[in-house]
């Protein structure tokens, strides 16, 4: 006879707690890994994801002195860019570029949709520098655009 006190319900007897413990965390181990295995293949999510991707066409860089203008074309078939990103990829100057990554886009739906653009400003000062911009557009279903690198020249 065991040490374990026998516990029932409604006059059954239920396993001993050991038993009963086993079997539950085999069955909680199992339950992600199944769940695992049911995501849904990647070309599976790509054709069910929301709208269509944005695209910047082309940028036109405009040195006016003390400044670089950077005009970005772009264009978004469903007319629902909200932002811009931008990193610096590359860069000689002697102080630490400001370079707002994330920018709000405010481009009408209607022009986006046949061609928009977005202009940039790169102030140089009395600083001398080269640096390699790399942007994409965000839309709001969270679509990315393809990426842009342009070279801001503030060394002339």
């Amino acid at each position: 006879m065991s040490d374990v006190p026998e516990m029932s319900l409604a006059g059954r007897r239920l396993p001993p707690y050991a038993d009963l413990m086993t079997k539950l965390r085999f069955v909680l181990l199992l339950a992600p890994l199944a769940l695992a295995a049911c995501a849904p293949p990647p070309a599976l999510r790509e054709a069910f994801r929301p709208g269509t991707e944005p695209s910047i066409d082309s940028v036109d860089l405009r040195p006016t002195g003390p400044v670089v203008y950077a005009d970005l074309h772009f264009h978004s078939p469903d007319g629902n860019v909200v932002a811009i990103h931008r990193d610096i990829i590359s860069s000689d100057a002697a102080q630490p570029l400001h370079v707002l990554s994330d920018t709000r886009v405010d481009a009408d739906p209607d022009l986006q949709k046949k061609g928009a653009l977005f202009t940039d400003r790169y102030p140089c000062g009395a600083d001398h520098y080269h640096a390699v911009i790399r942007a994409y557009l965000i839309d709001s279903n969270h679509n990315h655009s393809n990426t842009l690198d342009y070279q801001i020249n503030c060394a002339d």
